[in-house]
């Protein structure tokens, strides 16, 4: 797959969810946490090599398209009742990492070793471990997402795990965090 092809999905992604962002901010800041994760991805996948974090790309790519047909659907039909905007990002935060952890608990090489692989890729990507990281502070989306990843880090008071939801929940709280205060 061609690194222009790889970058361009989390683009068009980041776009998708820039527009939805634009009609529900006073609802929900979700949107725009998705926007700038998916940017972010859309940066780093611009500037690796193709060859390196295939298997990571292909696992974030699948996940990134269920997480979206989900999201639309969620637009597409938002619940009647209205929420306190914090509750509803925690709500679409939550609801977003119960549903990428069922993915991941099913995903193709679970049972076999190229999970634990993919998974070592994407630790050492948020403990800032790799290689790919090397220009990711000159890049404005990246270092806010850095920052923010930083955060969370020093609030677990250990290094970040991929595999475990809770982890990721922080994140996506802390993002949604960080564009509430940067963007209100």
């Amino acid at each position: 797959m061609a690194a222009v092809e790889r970058w361009r999905a989390f683009e068009r992604r980041a776009g998708l969810y820039r527009q939805i962002d634009s009609r529900l901010r006073s609802r929900t800041r979700f949107f725009a946490a998705a926007a700038l994760t998916n940017a972010v991805l859309a940066q780093l996948f611009r500037y690796v090599p193709d060859r390196s974090l295939e298997n990571a790309y292909r696992l974030l790519n699948e996940g990134g398209a269920l997480l979206e047909a989900a999201n639309l659907e969620w637009v597409r039909v938002p619940p009647e009742h209205t929420q306190v905007p914090s509750e509803l990002d925690q709500i679409l935060v939550r609801g977003e990492q119960r549903l990428l952890q069922s993915f991941l608990d099913t995903a193709p090489g679970t049972h076999r070793g190229s999970r634990i692989v993919i998974t070592e890729d994407f630790n050492r990507l948020l403990n800032r471990r790799h290689w790919a990281l090397l220009g990711a502070p000159c890049l404005e989306h990246s270092r806010r997402f850095l920052r923010v990843l930083d955060s969370v880090r020093i609030g677990l008071g250990h290094c970040f795990d991929f595999t475990v939801e809770s982890h990721r929940v922080e994140l996506g709280l802390g993002i949604v965090g960080d564009v509430r205060r940067r963007e209100p």
